[in-house]
C-alpha cells in the first residue's frame, strides 16, 4: 500500500472517494503514536444533543495500551474544511 502525502490531491481524491459531506468526526489524540485518529460519529442527531458514550475512547476503536484523548467532535462541511480542521488539530497537539 502506497502511503498518499497529507493535503495532496490524490489525498483529496481519496478522502472524498470514502466520504460523503457533510459528516460528522470524533478527533482523537493518540499519545503512543503522537497522531490525530479520526473516527466517524454515528449519529442522525444533532451535534450538542450526541451521547458521550458515542465518542469516549473504547478499547475496542483503539489499541489497549493508546493513551486517546477526545479533542474535538464537529460536523465538517466539506474535505477542505476536514483538512483544515485535522491539520489544526495536528499543529496544536502533535509536537
Amino acid at each position: 500500500m502506497v502511503e498518499v502525502e497529507f493535503g495532496s490531491k490524490e489525498w483529496f481524491e481519496e478522502l472524498n472517494s470514502m466520504i460523503k459531506f457533510p459528516e460528522k468526526f470524533t478527533f482523537y489524540y493518540n499519545k503512543r503514536d503522537n497522531i490525530i485518529q479520526v473516527a466517524l460519529l454515528e449519529t442522525k442527531g444533532r451535534l450538542e444533543n450526541t451521547r458521550w458514550s458515542m465518542i469516549k475512547p473504547s478499547a475496542l476503536r483503539f489499541h489497549p495500551k493508546d493513551l486517546t484523548a477526545v479533542v474535538a467532535v464537529k460536523e465538517v462541511q466539506d474535505s477542505q474544511e476536514y483538512y483544515e480542521v485535522v491539520k489544526n488539530l495536528k499543529d496544536i497537539w502533535c509536537k
